[in-house]
């Protein structure tokens, strides 16, 4: 690009200011994807900001062929496969000579065998009632048999039936280019017209098209010497305008669950029957519904998957929640564990009870996580990493051949990693002893302080506060530190990356959010014997102070990207009000009388809906979110017994959550990118580890901090506590061994779609006859008997299925040449087309060329020739009448911002013609060029304007055509009729 934008070429050693290289690396980016890249770029400058924007957009075409090429899995119709057991499966009885049998019509029906010529007269019937599109109409017998056909002519009879669908799990399949597979796919309403790509897929697509040129995350990142070269690049929100899913709609469904209708307001589970359009809810379910479908169309699958695991969650939390109610009363009946002084097994059964509702729940989540990706369509979704911007090969040795591939790749051996590795975890134990030493002096200060006051017990809740307190500091302090120790381990993809960050922060969280709760539990009191009044009522003092500071914490992270946002939006209206006054007032002063100031409501441009998103602040993902749900779940499980009804505060918790991470997800923040996802990865086995460090905990608890085993001695208590642990363990391993993880039900799912899949896009055969499949298997096995003779075959032979005369083949031949002839002027006019692209693009909505700045393009020129036959209701006034014609554009489209064509001017009005008595005029005056013509939305009108004196130019009559009439660029010779007008 250097050489093209400066036609000279770059020397080794030359030097350039820092700014200049950012400006030519900006503009070859744009003019890389402009030109080759085939998306439609509109570049705008905003004075206020002192930026430009480039605004990107893929046209239909371009998504379906990379939608072709990523093989992107996009959703059947409903009729495809309607339902096995309702539809297919249904049967009726026959009487055949007082016989009755059950037959199954519809598998029949789709068993039925259409010759070619009985195809083409149903395809052509469906096509004359616009039941199907043109590139539905005929059959293909070189690429298609009889029963690719006849099942493709069954399935758009379907289709064309509007037969009901009773298939809650619509199958996915890899999109195919090739219009024969069309007619498979669904479509959905947009502003574009139908389209077979939602929002998220249009997302998806186009940042999958921007990535094969450049890496956006690396362009978008800051180094230490100079800012980025691009500042951000992000998907708008504002990109959904017209679409069946907007923000607005979304925010009112999701965050004000409590106004749309119980059939908007969505389900608490993907595989809750609600889920399904027009099912209502339950009232008492409506704060744990989510409209998920609506979240998944909008933010993509994998913001959609987090808040489907969230919401499972809350939701499964109900059952802990309802049995540590029922336990609250009993303690407040008879007292708190802590005051049992003899077998306690109300409580023993009621952390049982929990310790296997952690298994149920693991079970229930795997199998809806299942069901989540059968009703995306992300079941078997594999993400192929790129390897991550921030990653730095070896200095000494940057690049090496792949073994695999064979293909050049970055170079940072494993070993080179091991020494940054050990320095880390180095680190991280040293942060784990500041940690458990501050922690560890605030409770010798409040051992040493009460051993002194014992009247000041009370003061214990205000330790408790502040330990809350030490460990929300501590976990937000290591976050960045966890950030800058896993960057230098330089890691290569962002899942190892994450994977390693993972770990830190796991490790730090068991010492930071549960040592304080460990060292109350089974130190505080067994060697310092240094408890208020017992250890499980300053375990339970601390446990409701780290809830209570996680729900503070939860509304200031809300408030702050709330606040920041709204700052910088005011900011920037501000500067634009200020900017906008400042111009006012310049053009005041120059003299110019007739120009206003621009009222408060009218001083925004309409244009800066997209710059506002820009001062949002960037999502910041959801490992956070996931990290913030996994510890909260092991304090759960860990400590329950102490606060049988932390199950019922953490679900009023995480309900308060869900609606602040909604709002400020639709709110103040960005639109994150699109990603797949097939399940939540790592974080269901981390839940899993929890559940099973809950096993220990709670029985060490019961059995080492709790009074009922007094009585005995040490060794009495740990065999009753190893041998607990293992019983229930052993329970839990039977539980999983008994519920199985893929029902039988849902793996027929899977195994139908598959077979779907394979019937009516790969186009497999499906023979239910023994017969035909022997002879299919004999043939290719290899039937000695088979009376075909294969030397004496040929192409044309295969395809008819008779040997061909000489005739025949001269008629072949000549067509064959015919077709090499079309094929090469359909090259040649892909090549001349290809040639327009890289200056102008076509815009599908209007109808009109742009050029790559998206300026239009569109142009009409007009020969007036002559008028004929013009009659007035004063005839006899006629000769004196003084005319001419005056052409003007107007667009058909009611609420259109802008004009369809260029205003009034010289070149719209013909000369000052006489009229005949017979109502004739030779005019032959040629009008125009008008342009730039902005859609073909719009109609020419011709109008007959009366020049006579004291007329006042007023409009006799007109006539009009519709510009989308003349959309094929060629010369039309138009008698077009006048309509006079009526002054009423």
């Amino acid at each position: 690009y250097w050489r093209k934008r400066t036609g000279t070429e770059p020397n080794h050693g030359d030097s350039i200011r820092i700014k200049a290289w950012l400006t030519i690396a900006r503009e070859a980016i744009v003019d890389q994807l402009s030109t080759s890249s085939g998306l439609q770029l509109r570049l705008s400058a905003h004075e206020t900001s002192n930026q430009i924007f480039c605004r990107i957009r893929a046209p239909i075409k371009l998504l379906e062929i990379q939608a072709n090429r990523l093989k992107y899995r996009l959703r059947l119709k409903g009729e495809i496969d309607p339902g096995s057991e309702e539809f297919w499966n249904r049967e009726i009885r026959e009487y055949t000579g007082g016989v009755g049998r059950l037959r199954a019509v519809e598998i029949e029906e789709d068993k039925k065998i259409y010759t070619k010529d009985e195809a083409n007269i149903i395809l052509e019937k469906l096509y004359k009632c616009n039941k199907i599109s043109a590139s539905d109409l005929g059959v293909d017998p070189i690429n298609e048999t009889e029963k690719t056909w006849s099942r493709r002519v069954h399935a758009l009879e379907r289709i064309a039936d509007h037969v009901p669908v009773y298939n809650k799990f619509i199958h996915y399949a890899p999109f195919y280019i090739d219009t024969r597979y069309r007619y498979l796919y669904q479509t959905y309403p947009s502003v574009r017209g139908k389209t077979l790509f939602l929002a998220k897929d249009r997302m998806f697509l186009t940042k999958s098209i921007i990535d094969k040129y450049f890496d956006c995350q690396l362009l978008s990142e800051k180094s230490h010497s100079s800012q980025p070269v691009v500042d951000s690049i992000m998907a708008l929100h504002d990109g959904n305008r017209g679409e069946k899913v907007t923000i607005d709609l979304l925010q009112r469904r999701w965050v004000y669950f409590w106004r749309p209708s119980s059939k908007e307001v969505g389900s608490p589970t993907v595989s809750h029957p609600a889920y399904e359009e027009d099912i209502e809810l339950y009232w008492y379910l409506r704060p744990f519904a989510q409209p998920l479908n609506d979240i998944r169309d909008y933010f993509g699958e994998k913001i959609a998957l987090y808040f489907a695991w969230f919401g499972f969650y809350t939701y499964y939390l109900l059952i802990p929640a309802l049995l540590g109610i029922a336990m609250e009363v009993i303690f407040v009946v008879r007292g708190y564990v802590d005051t049992v002084s003899n077998f306690d097994y109300p409580t023993y059964g009621f952390v049982l009870s929990i310790v296997l509702w952690a298994t149920v729940y693991q079970i229930h989540w795997e199998i809806e996580s299942k069901v989540i990706a059968l009703k995306w369509g992300t079941r078997g979704f594999e993400s192929a990493e790129n390897d991550r911007p921030q990653f730095k090969p070896l200095p000494s040795q940057p690049t090496i051949r792949s073994t695999i591939n064979n293909r050049t790749i970055a170079n940072f051996p494993d070993s080179a990693r091991t020494g940054f590795i050990i320095l880390s975890y180095l680190v991280l134990f040293l942060c784990i002893l500041l940690d458990m030493a501050m922690n560890g002096g605030l409770f010798a200060l409040e051992i040493l302080y009460l051993d002194k006051h014992h009247y000041l017990s009370n003061l214990s809740w205000g330790v408790s506060v502040v330990l809350a307190c030490l460990i929300t500091v501590g976990s937000h302090f290591f976050k960045p530190v966890s950030r800058v120790l896993t960057d230098m381990e330089n890691h290569r993809t962002e899942t190892d990356y994450e994977d390693a960050q993972v770990g830190k922060i796991l490790l730090f969280e068991a010492f930071n959010s549960y040592g304080a709760l460990f060292f109350t539990a089974f130190i505080k009191g067994n060697v310092f014997n240094a408890c208020s009044i017992t250890c499980i009522y300053d375990l339970r003092q601390l446990l409701i102070a780290i809830i209570l500071v996680r729900v503070i914490i939860n509304i200031l992270d809300l408030l702050n990207p709330a606040i920041k946002s709204l700052l910088r939006e005011y900011i920037f209206t501000y500067q634009q009000k200020k900017e906008l006054k400042k111009k006012a007032e310049a053009t005041n002063n120059s003299g110019n009388a007739n120009v206003s100031l621009l009222s408060s409501t009218d001083d925004i441009d309409e244009n800066t809906d997209f710059i506002l998103e820009t001062y949002r602040l960037k999502h910041e993902g959801t490992f956070d979110d996931y990290a913030y749900a996994v510890f909260q779940y092991g304090s759960v499980l860990l400590f329950i017994a102490a606060l049988p009804v932390q199950a019922v505060i953490t679900i009023c918790e995480n309900l308060l959550k869900l609606r602040l991470d909604a709002w400020k997800l639709c709110q103040f923040t960005r639109r994150p990118d699109v990603f797949l996802a097939e399940d939540v990865g790592k974080w269901s086995i981390l839940m899993e580890i929890m559940s099973f460090i809950g096993v220990v905990v709670t029985c060490s608890i019961l059995v080492f901090s709790t009074r009922s085993l007094d009585n005995y001695s040490y060794l009495f208590k740990w065999l009753i506590f190893l041998s607990s642990q293992q019983i229930i363990i052993l329970i839990k391993f039977l539980i999983h061994s008994s519920i199985p993880i893929e029902p039988q039900w849902l793996k027929e799912i899977d195994d139908r779609n598959n077979y779907v899949e394979d019937k009516w896009v790969k186009g497999f055969e499906d023979d239910d006859d023994k017969n035909d499949a022997d002879s299919l298997n004999s043939y290719l096995k290899g039937n000695l008997i088979d009376t075909i003779d294969s030397d004496a075959l040929n192409l044309y032979d295969l395809r008819k299925g008779q040997v061909i005369t000489e005739e025949e083949y001269k008629v072949i031949e000549s067509l064959e040449s015919k077709r090499r002839d079309l094929l090469r002027e359909l090259r040649y006019a892909k090549d001349k087309l290809f040639e327009v692209y890289k200056t102008e693009t076509y815009n599908e909505v209007t109808g009109v060329g742009e050029t790559k700045h998206g300026l239009p393009l569109g142009r009409l020129s007009v020969k007036v020739l002559e008028i004929q036959g013009f009659s007035s209701d004063d005839s006899d006034r006629l000769s004196q009448k003084q005319v001419k014609v005056r052409v003007i554009i107007r667009g058909t489209k009611q609420g259109a911002l802008v004009s369809a064509g260029p205003p009034v001017g010289p070149l719209s009005d013909t000369g000052i013609i006489k009229l005949t008595d017979e109502g004739n005029a030779s005019i032959n005056q040629s009008l125009g060029p008008f342009a730039p013509i902005r859609t073909q939305d719009a109609d020419a009108i011709f109008e007959i304007l009366d020049m006579s004196p004291n007329s006042n130019e007023a409009s006799i009559a007109n006539a009009s055509i519709k510009l989308r009439e003349l959309q094929d660029q060629l010369n039309h010779d138009l008698a077009l009729h006048l309509k006079k007008q009526t002054n009423n």
